[in-house]
C-alpha cells in the first residue's frame, strides 16, 4: 500500500463508480480496478459494494475512508513543514461571499509572500466545507459563522451584516407587508440569508413571500435589477456589485442583520510559517475591504 493506492481510492470512493474515477485521474479503467483489488487483499476486508450503477463503500471502507483522509491530509502537511512552510500546498475552503469579495486580493498578496506555495481552494456551502475539514481534505475554511465544534478552532471572525437588495426604491424598507408581495430571490432554498429573513417575516406576522432559486450572485444581482423581486446579501458582496448593477440597498433590523464570516482550522493542524502568512493577509484584507472588526 503506498500514498498513490489512498489517492486512488479515494477518488473512487467520491464519484462512486471506477470509470468515472479512472477518467478523473486519467488512469486506464483495468489500473483503477487491479490497484483496488490488491488495496482490499492487503486489508483482508472489502471497501466497496460493486453494483450495475457503480460502488458503494461498506462499513469497513468508510472507517478506511476516514483515515485515507488523514494520510493523505498530513503527508501535504509534513512537506510543508519540513520546509517551515515554505513549499507544498495549503488548501483553503471559502463559501462564495468570501470569494468573491475578499479572495482575489489575499491570492496576490500570497503569491508574493509565498511564491513557492501552490494556494489551492475550494468554492462551497458551509456545510460542505465543514465536512472536508473535519475529513482532514482542507487546511481552513472561510464560512458563515458563528460555528461551535471541538476539533476546530476560530483564527478570524468579519462582522459583515445583511443587507436588503431591490431594484425599485422603497419608500419604508421596514414594511415587511409591502416587501413581501415581491419574490425572494435566493441561491438555494436552504439559504443562511433566507433564513434570516424569513425569522424577521415571522415575528411580525407577516406571509412568507415566494422563493425563486437562481443558484448563482451574478443571476440574483441581475434578477434583482430586471425587477424580478428583492433579495437578502451580506453587505460587502451588495457593494460590490453595485458597482456594475443598479439596485438599492437597506438595511436590516439589528436583531436580524448579524451575519459573521469566521476562519476556522483544526485543532491539530501545526501552525507553519505559510499558514500564518495566509492569516496575516486574511486580517489585514478584512479591515481594508470591509471596514469590519477582526476579533
Amino acid at each position: 500500500m503506498d500514498i498513490k493506492d489512498l489517492a486512488i481510492f479515494k477518488t473512487v470512493a467520491s464519484f462512486g463508480n471506477i470509470t468515472k474515477a479512472a477518467e478523473h485521474l486519467n488512469y486506464a479503467q483495468s489500473n483503477v480496478t487491479a490497484r483496488i483489488n490488491q488495496l482490499e487483499q492487503e486489508l483482508a476486508v472489502d471497501l466497496f459494494i460493486r453494483n450495475s450503477r457503480g460502488v458503494v463503500l461498506t462499513n469497513s471502507g468508510e472507517i478506511f475512508l476516514d483515515y485515507a483522509n488523514k494520510i493523505i491530509g498530513l503527508q501535504d502537511e509534513v512537506v510543508s513543514v519540513l520546509h517551515d512552510g515554505t513549499r507544498g500546498k495549503l488548501k483553503i475552503g471559502l463559501i462564495v461571499e468570501v470569494a468573491a469579495v475578499r479572495l482575489p486580493y489575499i491570492m496576490c498578496g500570497f503569491k508574493e509572500a509565498c511564491p513557492n506555495v501552490e494556494l489551492v481552494t475550494y468554492i462551497e456551502s458551509t456545510a460542505a466545507l465543514l465536512g472536508k475539514i473535519l475529513n482532514y481534505e482542507l487546511d481552513g475554511i472561510f464560512v458563515d459563522g458563528p460555528i461551535k465544534n471541538e476539533e476546530l478552532v476560530q483564527e478570524i471572525c468579519i462582522d459583515d451584516e445583511l443587507v436588503l437588495i431591490t431594484g425599485q426604491q422603497l419608500s419604508d424598507s421596514q414594511n415587511l407587508e409591502l416587501i413581501c408581495k415581491n419574490d425572494l430571490i435566493v441561491a438555494s432554498q436552504n439559504c443562511i440569508y433566507k433564513r434570516k429573513f424569513e425569522q424577521w417575516v415571522q415575528s411580525e406576522n407577516v406571509q412568507l413571500p415566494r422563493s425563486i432559486q437562481v443558484g448563482t450572485w451574478d443571476g440574483i444581482f441581475t434578477s434583482v435589477e430586471l425587477g424580478l423581486g428583492f433579495s437578502i446579501t451580506i453587505r460587502s458582496l451588495a457593494e460590490k456589485y453595485s458597482k456594475s448593477n443598479s439596485f438599492f440597498i437597506y438595511e436590516l433590523p439589528k436583531a436580524y442583520n448579524q451575519n459573521p464570516l469566521v476562519f476556522l482550522r483544526r485543532k491539530d493542524r501545526i501552525m507553519t510559517r505559510t499558514f500564518q502568512t495566509f492569516l496575516d493577509l486574511s486580517s489585514q484584507k478584512t479591515i481594508a475591504n470591509s471596514g469590519n472588526r477582526n476579533l
